[in-house]
């Protein structure tokens, strides 16, 4: 059976932190690939300025060309309204009936995923596995769900935006093609 992990979010911009966390889940669940899933728009992050789908899903593109393992789906993006994690793991079961799937996701998210959209259909059509996004550490998950044992992962979006605004390096943040898109682009350079 093909073990594949969903990596979503808003990805704007996609970090090295992202990176991080889909190798080890590569390496740690033995997958045979990671799909990143941008959200065209997250049901968390309503009201917020969100950069341009497009821009999002070319820089992801950028990073899944890091590994022959990585895939991008752009199917949360070509989906009118909120991008709801549940019909997008309806629709992969449907489609990849002989695949066992992984969903991915920070320890942050994890405290709020009780209030997604139906948590228990979730957890019925995928294991949660969990990354460490603070110091705060994890103690105890719900049984089947999986802690990735990497460090945890401090680097954020927000940060990276708030970086260029001030003018400050990204490089240590971001793959050189990514940062290449963002300042061929200029995008972040306003708050």
């Amino acid at each position: 059976m093909k073990r594949v992990g969903i990596l979503g979010g808003t990805f704007d911009p996609p970090h090295r932190g992202h990176l991080t966390l889909a190798l080890e889940a590569l390496q740690e669940l033995d997958l045979d690939q990671v799909v990143w899933m941008p959200a065209a728009v997250s049901p968390h992050k309503m009201g917020q300025h969100i950069t341009a789908g497009s821009d999002r899903l070319e820089m992801v593109r950028l990073m899944t060309a890091q590994n022959e393992h990585f895939s991008t789906d752009d199917r949360e993006m070509n989906r009118p309204g909120p991008s709801f994690t549940i019909d997008t793991l309806e629709e992969l079961g449907c489609e990849w009936a002989e695949t066992e799937l992984f969903l991915i996701l920070g320890e942050d998210s994890l405290r709020s995923f009780e209030r997604w959209q139906r948590p228990n259909d979730i957890r019925r059509l995928t294991k949660l596995v969990v990354y460490r996004r603070l110091d705060s550490g994890i103690d105890q998950l719900p049984e089947h769900d999986i802690l990735l044992t990497g460090s945890p992962v401090s680097i954020s979006s927000t940060e990276i935006r708030n970086r260029i605004h001030r003018g400050q390096a990204i490089d240590h943040l971001v793959i050189s093609e990514v940062e290449a898109y963002i300042h061929a682009h200029g995008l972040y350079l306003s708050s």
